[in-house]
């Protein structure tokens, strides 16, 4: 019931804070305070639930507070919140409802907040994602399914860009906006994680209907990384950039520069189709060129990798009679359907290009075992389809190819959507 904005509140409420997140600390190792831990278990929900209610009462920014940075006794005590909060249990953190207002966090003049509310979201997303891929795969697509709007909105709203080297300043409120919009980005694209392909599709439809989105997006990663001007590049052979963990993100120009980069690897690999459509259609050359030149570099080789490891590991034994052979050191993966009874097989060959996936993988047919012509076109075809529009990874591809043949044979129509 403190009035925060007084001096005695600020104070009142940090010391409260404070006792609350070292009874966290203490309770990871220290259990010979467990009568204090049975205590704190007891009133465990309702503290975090106004852990939560603090963290977005005191950190969402008004109008009048969106471009000046917090005093230095908010700041602190906005920083001790969030860490108090970043220590809530899953049971309780997907019981609430305030995704919405912790999206608003995410703008927060304090890296701390940004950094720690982006990770709370991030818990949430998977849960969610999680959540409904089991129910699209038992109940089908509702149309309820959709990145939230109060996502969409942070992330329509560009910041402004900047035509000298990027300087990150933890105390400059542009440099904020910025952090609060990438984050924003990581939420996005974490919908594409361990979703059903279904919900992929949905995701992005709703991405491609928004209007400059991906655009904005596209150029500001480019600035930020120094692609297509006249300065060197951003090195990022130093980082995995596919690995970015946020928890460790320190607040200056270098992280910023790597967090950039994983987002377009991360881009590249959950919306590629998206991404292709976005750099073939663009008018400026220069800047054409030294995206293609920067991804074959340095972001080419990681999202080969991933997709020749998630192929060779997936887990075949429900798909009978499937066969995939793959070569790395030719980019090249063969798909074989074994067919049962008979000493032959259908197959296709998928070759992934240097430039990809800002050029498509082709994909070839192999052995046919006196499959009509149309239909193995129409195999091949849809198989292509996955990736092309639809934003499906090679191993959907081959699922596509596994499918439609496995019908064939059992005497029923194959899909040519998947």
């Amino acid at each position: 019931n403190a009035d925060w904005n007084s001096s005695i509140g600020k104070v009142l409420i940090y010391n409260t804070v404070n006792i609350i997140l070292s009874i966290q600390v203490l309770s990871e190792g220290d259990r010979s305070i467990d009568g204090l831990l049975e205590s704190f278990e007891e009133y465990e929900s309702d503290i975090y639930e106004l852990l939560l209610s603090l963290l977005i009462l005191l950190c969402s920014k008004s109008e009048s507070s969106a471009n000046t940075m917090p005093s230095t006794p908010l700041s602190i005590i906005q920083s001790v919140i969030a860490k108090a909060c970043s220590y809530i249990p899953e049971e309780i953190l997907f019981e609430q409802t305030c995704f919405n207002e912790l999206c608003s966090v995410l703008n927060s003049n304090n890296s701390d907040v940004q950094i720690i509310t982006c990770n709370l979201l991030l818990r949430i997303t998977k849960n969610m994602i999680q959540s409904q891929s089991l129910k699209v795969e038992t109940k089908g697509l509702d149309g309820n399914e959709a990145i939230p709007d109060s996502l969409i909105s942070i992330a329509s709203k560009t910041p402004k860009t900047y035509d000298s080297e990027f300087k990150f300043i933890d105390n400059d409120v542009d440099s904020h906006k910025i952090l609060g919009y990438l984050l924003s980005y990581v939420i996005i694209l974490e919908h594409f994680n361990d979703a059903t392909f279904e919900l992929k599709s949905v995701y992005t439809t709703q991405f491609r209907q928004q209007n400059n989105l991906l655009n904005n997006f596209m150029l500001l990663i480019c600035n930020v990384l120094n692609i297509g001007k006249n300065d060197q590049v951003f090195d990022i052979s130093n980082w995995n950039v596919d690995e970015f963990d946020i928890e460790t993100f320190e607040p200056n120009d270098i992280s910023i520069c790597v967090l950039s980069a994983h987002l377009y690897w991360k881009a590249l690999k959950s919306i590629s189709s998206l991404v292709r459509n976005w750099w073939n259609e663009l008018k400026n050359r220069q800047l054409s060129i030294a995206i293609e030149q920067y991804t074959k570099k340095y972001i080419t080789p990681l999202l080969v990798a991933n997709e020749m490891n998630s192929v060779i590991n997936t887990d075949r034994s429900q798909y009978e009679n499937l066969v995939i052979k793959a070569n790395k050191s030719r980019n090249e993966i063969i798909a074989q359907y074994v067919i049962p009874s008979e000493e032959s097989c259908i197959d296709i060959i998928i070759r992934i290009p240097q430039d990809y996936p800002l050029k498509q993988v082709h994909i070839d047919g192999g052995q046919r075992a006196g499959v009509q012509e149309s239909r193995w076109r129409s195999w091949i075809l849809s198989s292509s389809a996955v990736m092309v529009a639809q934003n499906g990874n090679i191993m959907d591809s081959v699922l596509v190819f596994y499918n439609n043949v496995k019908l064939h044979f059992e005497g029923v129509e194959e899909c040519t959507i998947w």
